[in-house]
C-alpha cells in the first residue's frame, strides 16, 4: 500500500469481517434433463413411458382446451 511498508499475506481461505471463515459451499446436484425421466432402469430410452405420457399430455389438453379458448377469444 505505502511504500516501503510490507504487505500484508493474503489467507489460503476468505474471511469475513468477524474473522472466522465461512462454511463451505454446498453443492448443488445436478438437476435431470427431460429425456433422463423417459429411461427405464437399463438406463435405455422407455418408448412405452413417453407413448403413456404423450397420451396423458393429449387428454389433458383435450379437457382444458375449452378454457383456454375462452381466454384467446377476442
Amino acid at each position: 500500500m505505502y511504500p516501503g511498508q510490507p504487505r500484508r499475506p493474503i489467507p489460503p481461505y476468505p474471511y469475513n469481517r468477524r474473522g472466522r471463515q465461512p462454511l463451505p459451499r454446498r453443492q448443488v446436484p445436478a438437476k435431470p434433463s427431460l429425456l433422463s425421466m423417459f429411461h427405464n432402469q437399463e438406463g435405455k430410452i422407455d418408448f412405452n413411458k413417453i407413448s403413456t405420457v404423450a397420451q396423458q399430455v393429449s387428454s389433458m389438453y383435450s379437457q382444458i382446451r375449452p378454457i383456454i379458448s375462452t381466454f384467446t377469444k377476442k
